[in-house]
């Protein structure tokens, strides 16, 4: 509902409670965090989203299996977090971790690790080496494919390997961005379709 000041003053009460009744290191408090990041985030403050997801984890390390699912999330949230930051150097290391404790969980093919590993690609795109974010796309969009994924996971796989290949391979690049487009568009995001206009009608030299 975009309340976002009563949510965290509810989820301050909440922690507070966890603290004195189960301890600082349980994972009650460490799903608190992981929510309070996810607020701050979307408050527009990387920087204190980045904070209280760094603690999340460390609660959830001392607290959790280290393959629990509850872990890779927060991690990868963390380099969510990143990315909205710009600061793909840090992201890259969040998904890659994500993905690997998804896959000794999960088995080789699940929707988390394809989303890791999309995080993962676009923080190497990031990082200017293009061809290797295209061999880690390329791994998610078969994933998702495998599994019969649609619906948003799925188009941002495709945005971001179509946002890789338009050098290499600009008529793919286009497909993928008129299926991404059309799927944002259809759930009502328009700014993730706007920014593949450019991919779909490139404007001539």
């Amino acid at each position: 509902m975009g309340q976002f000041e009563a949510a965290e003053r509810d989820l301050e009460e909440a922690m507070t409670i966890f603290e004195q009744k189960l301890g600082r290191t349980h994972p009650r408090v460490a799903s608190v965090l992981h929510t309070r990041g996810v607020i701050a985030v979307r408050r527009g403050s990387t920087e204190r989203a980045a904070t209280l997801l760094r603690e999340s984890i460390r609660v959830c390390e001392a607290a959790l299996p280290p393959d629990h699912p509850d872990l890779a999330r927060v991690i990868h949230d963390l380099g969510e977090v990143f990315l909205v930051a710009d600061d793909h150097a840090s992201a890259l290391p969040q998904f890659v971790r994500a993905a690997k404790l998804r896959r000794t969980r999960l088995g080789k093919a699940h929707a988390s690790i394809a989303n890791s590993l999309t995080g993962a690609g676009r923080s190497l795109a990031g990082l200017g080496r293009p061809d290797e974010a295209a061999v880690v796309l390329e791994e998610a969009l078969g994933m998702h494919q495998a599994l019969g994924n649609q619906g948003q996971w799925l188009a941002e796989t495709e945005a971001a390997l179509s946002k890789v290949l338009v050098s290499t391979d600009p008529g793919r690049a286009r497909k993928l961005a008129l299926s991404a487009r059309a799927t944002f568009s259809a759930m009502g995001k328009p700014d993730e379709a706007r920014a593949l206009d450019d991919l779909v009608d490139p404007v001539a030299p």
